[in-house]
């Protein structure tokens, strides 16, 4: 994801830097954004002066243990072993051959998108609280449409759920920063 300005005129740097969203991904998801006044967002950490960019203030949303989440359901899954030979024997990582996997299961089942795999998986991603915009330390994650099913197929397509969980909650938290005083208009590239 990338963030670009509200609209193409030339702003002065002052006003461009506050019609932009960083967001970070690692161990955590970061959904950072600065202002010139302070903007308190309920379940959103700050305002922080001068925190990340000098005399801005500094609003924070977060999902906590996003990448641990991703290892959780890929390493869990009794397919993972096997994945994880066939991916070294291939010289990719399990991301690259689960990649592959959706993109292969897409066109066999002839879905008009890759999201469309998963109408009936979904993830709270919530495993260690929620972190942003509903701040409750003591929420649940849950996989909701699991079966019987062992195969490396639903390996991937419990991943891609996960991944699409993650989504979701960026797009709450950024809907979340907006809809309470943070005009920041992100788009996908």
């Amino acid at each position: 994801m990338e963030s670009v300005p509200v609209s193409d005129s030339k702003e002065d740097d002052k006003e461009a830097i506050c019609h932009r969203m960083v967001l970070v991904c690692g161990t955590s998801t970061c959904h950072m954004a600065v202002s010139q006044t302070k903007v308190f967002i309920p379940g959103v950490w700050g305002p922080f002066w001068s925190a990340m960019v000098p005399e801005y203030w500094l609003t924070e949303g977060g999902q906590s243990a996003t990448g641990a989440l991703l290892g959780y359901i890929i390493n869990n899954h009794i397919a993972a072993p096997h994945l994880a030979n066939r991916a070294a024997s291939q010289g990719v990582s399990v991301f690259e051959l689960l990649n592959k996997m959706l993109e292969s299961m897409m066109q066999d089942l002839n879905t008009p998108f890759l999201a469309a795999l998963t109408e009936d998986l979904h993830v709270l991603p919530d495993f260690l609280g929620n972190r942003s915009p509903i701040a409750d330390p003591k929420a649940k994650g849950m996989i909701l449409g699991l079966t019987l099913d062992t195969s490396e197929k639903q390996l991937a397509l419990q991943y891609l759920a996960a991944v699409q969980g993650i989504a979701y909650g960026t797009r709450h938290i950024v809907e979340h920063c907006i809809s309470h005083g943070h005009h920041h208009q992100v788009h996908e590239k």
